[in-house]
């Protein structure tokens, strides 16, 4: 559901920002990614039936990440669009700022006195752990400093699909070459259409 939010996205650039109508291979691309997004995350036997406050939480993570892709657009559509670490800076302080709190409210005190308890004996462990936050931390400042850049010199009918659903079928070819998971005939059916839906997307045919 969350991944749905590629439609907001890239119908913005149709509707707000003046970019030019979906091309038909597009618009089939785009049905065939939703189809792709239902087929791959397919729900395991032993899980739990959606329950209201799920179904809330999965609406409004939909609606936010939406809603980064549009801020991205307006920004960099702007007369400010060349300030992007100055942009991305401010934001990634205001969301520590806010969750930070909120993780150390919900992490339960002993869960967090055994984890500081297991870092302070392991020094490896230790080394290991800042290693992987750097990386990530790293990672992810050029991903999103990639993708508001992008997001300005591309059409958003293209970039955001492409960013939404390329991520998704490269996250589980990924998890079929490195840990070996298994895929159901109808999660690799999602894969399939996932990798078709982007090529179209990319309106490869004018």
């Amino acid at each position: 559901i969350v991944s749905f939010s590629t439609l907001l996205t890239a119908l913005s650039g149709v509707l707000f920002f003046g970019e030019d109508a979906l091309a038909t291979a597009q618009i089939i691309g785009i049905v065939l990614m939703l189809a792709s997004f239902m087929l791959a995350n397919e729900k395991s036997d032993d899980e739990k039936g959606t329950s209201k406050i799920w179904l809330l939480l999965t609406v409004l993570s939909f609606l936010l990440s939406g809603g980064i892709g549009l801020m991205q657009k307006i920004h960099q559509t702007s007369e400010y669009k060349g300030e992007l670490n100055a942009f991305l800076i401010i934001a990634f302080v205001t969301i520590a700022v806010i969750l930070v709190p909120f993780i150390l409210l919900f992490l339960k005190k002993e869960r967090r006195e055994n984890l500081a308890n297991e870092v302070k004996k392991d020094k490896r462990m230790s080394a290991v752990l800042l290693a992987m936050i750097l990386l990530g931390g790293a990672f992810t400042a050029a991903n999103h400093k990639l993708n508001l850049y992008l997001s300005g010199v591309m059409p958003s009918a293209v970039f955001f699909p492409i960013v939404n659903g390329g991520g998704l079928v490269l996250a589980t070819l990924a998890a079929l070459a490195l840990f070996r998971e298994k895929l159901s005939a109808k999660q690799w059916v999602g894969v399939g259409l996932g990798t078709l839906s982007v090529i179209l997307v990319c309106n490869p045919f004018g």
